[in-house]
């Protein structure tokens, strides 16, 4: 296992998607699509909203994994 990561999610078969995640605590997180590394630190760009508690991607298109 990864050290900082205790859970991941894989999504497939998006399009333009818009992906919204709601953590379970203010600890990292990262999403990467279509890069399936388990031991990825690189996150691709995404937006906070409602204070912080939603993390928001736009416009992904194929898998996204989100790791946290």
């Amino acid at each position: 296992g990864y050290l900082k990561i205790r859970r991941r999610l894989l999504l497939k078969g998006l399009s333009n998607a818009t992906v919204r995640f709601l953590p379970e605590d203010n600890g990292p997180v990262i999403m990467a699509a279509n890069d399936m590394r388990l031991h990825n630190e690189t996150s691709l760009p995404f937006t906070k909203e409602d204070n912080g508690r939603t993390l928001v991607a736009r416009g992904i298109t194929g898998q996204l994994l989100i790791s946290w």
